[in-house]
């Protein structure tokens, strides 16, 4: 069985360091990232099986800016 991937997103390093040591934890592999532009850049060039984000995106946008932007790429 092939490990699932999950992108997280969130401006908060805190936020994004307990995801990842709690999903990697689980056999999830993690690829964080701090904005948007940061996290649509990896979804263009990695599948993942889950996005975790923030609502409100404190330097560039919010969690629906990327999902928007997601779904254009991958609909």
């Amino acid at each position: 069985m092939s490990m699932k991937s999950v992108l997280i997103v969130s401006a908060v390093e805190g936020m994004r360091l307990f995801w990842q040591t709690v999903l990697e934890m689980n056999t999830y592999i993690c690829v964080p990232t701090a904005n948007a532009e940061e996290a649509v850049l990896c979804f263009k060039h990695q599948h993942f099986d889950l996005v975790i984000t923030e609502r409100t995106l404190v330097c560039d946008g919010d969690g629906e800016t990327v999902t928007r932007a997601m779904r254009r790429i991958n609909p």
